[in-house]
């Protein structure tokens, strides 16, 4: 599985923990801005299983053609996301995204 995330956010415990109880192995690799992130898969940087990026991101990379649809099937414990954090303006339906990480200090500034 190879999985795009942003530096520090998944601690090698967690990784090794999945692997063992999953049995396949994670390529992990690690970006520190959207920017970033988006630079990189632009440039050819694919074959990402998860890419994690906050909200505005996966519009673009969406409206981009970036994404693939996820199989809410799959995802079984969805159903435990408060319903606050689904369906939002960028990702109605959560055809491409589900809620990863939310923090109260998080929130968006509009400018």
């Amino acid at each position: 599985m190879n999985l795009f995330n942003w530096s520090e956010y998944m601690p090698d415990s967690v990784i090794a923990k999945f692997e063992k109880e999953y049995g396949v192995k994670v390529n992990y690799s690690v970006y520190s801005s959207n920017d970033e992130m988006l630079a990189k898969i632009n440039a050819g940087a694919s074959g990402y299983d998860i890419a994690v990026g906050t909200d505005y991101m996966v519009e673009i990379m969406r409206d981009e053609g970036l994404l693939e649809p996820i199989n809410l099937d799959n995802i079984t414990n969805l159903s435990n996301i408060d319903d606050q954090f689904l369906d939002k303006s960028f990702d109605p339906g959560n055809k491409y995204s589900v809620p990863y990480i939310y923090s109260r200090y998080s929130k968006r500034v509009n400018s």
